[in-house]
């Protein structure tokens, strides 16, 4: 799995003044790839 978010698409998810956006990317087996770490899996 090959996971690639350009930089400027990052920001544009964490550019909003009134929210804040919290994204998280996994692969196969669970395998974290991207976005915040520490976000609980989904069930």
């Amino acid at each position: 799995v090959q996971f690639n978010l350009p930089q400027p698409a990052s920001e544009i998810l964490r550019a909003d003044d009134s929210d804040i956006v919290y994204y998280q990317v996994m692969g196969p087996g669970r395998k974290f790839l991207s976005g915040e770490r520490d976000l609980p899996p989904p069930d």
